[in-house]
């Protein structure tokens, strides 16, 4: 989790290299999550692996991984829980979208235009068809309604771009700026220094 909140406030600051980097290791982490609940058999265990080889696969898909790696934790997961028919067609979604196949990805993800995942998609699709006001709406709309996430930042990143103008969806953002300066700067000392962050003796 903690490469993932790297990722979320790197992608805040528009360090795109250091947001890759940090969500590549998310998804491995989920991976290697997931392989270590498998082992323990237990239906717990079973559960929380599903959860995290999809989590996996969302990010390798989100982030423009391996379609092929995607799909093998997809698989998975489906060794041991039936995926959501949702769940499922907003990925066939996006790996179309991943593959190239824009118009196929477009009539996947648009009957799901009230999830903020599949919207997201969409939104993607239509901005590389040259559809850029309908890219445009659907980014705002998830920029809004997920603004606290990961997946909030990134799509106002991409409307950013097609306007080619920088602004902040909620005021609160600029107030919260210098503080998520301080939290990267810890978190960097943390990685690079190898002691620990604190001692406590007990006398």
């Amino acid at each position: 989790k903690l490469a993932t909140v790297r990722a979320a406030i790197y992608s805040e600051m528009d360090d795109s290299t250091n947001s890759s980097i940090a969500l590549q290791t998310a998804a491995d982490t989920c991976a290697l999550v997931a392989q270590m609940h498998e082992q323990s058999g237990t239906p717990k265990g079973l559960r929380l692996a599903v959860e995290s080889y999809i989590q996996s696969a969302w990010i390798t898909l989100w982030f423009g991984g391996d379609v092929e790696v995607a799909q093998e934790f997809l698989a998975s997961a489906s060794t041991h829980a039936i995926i959501d028919e949702i769940e499922l067609q907003r990925f066939n979604g996006w790996i179309s979208l991943r593959q190239g196949n824009i118009v196929e990805a477009i009539k996947i993800l648009q009957p799901l235009a009230d999830d903020a995942f599949a919207l997201a998609g969409l939104s993607l699709a239509l901005e590389l068809q040259g559809k850029l006001k309908e890219s445009s709406i659907n980014y705002l709309n998830v920029a809004r309604t997920q603004g606290g996430t990961i997946l909030g930042v990134w799509c106002r990143n991409r409307l950013q771009k097609i306007l080619k103008s920088n602004f902040e969806i909620r005021d609160e953002v600029e107030l919260l700026r210098p503080l998520a300066e301080k939290i990267i700067n810890t978190f960097d000392l943390i990685k690079n220094d190898p002691r620990e962050p604190f001692s406590l003796t007990v006398e």
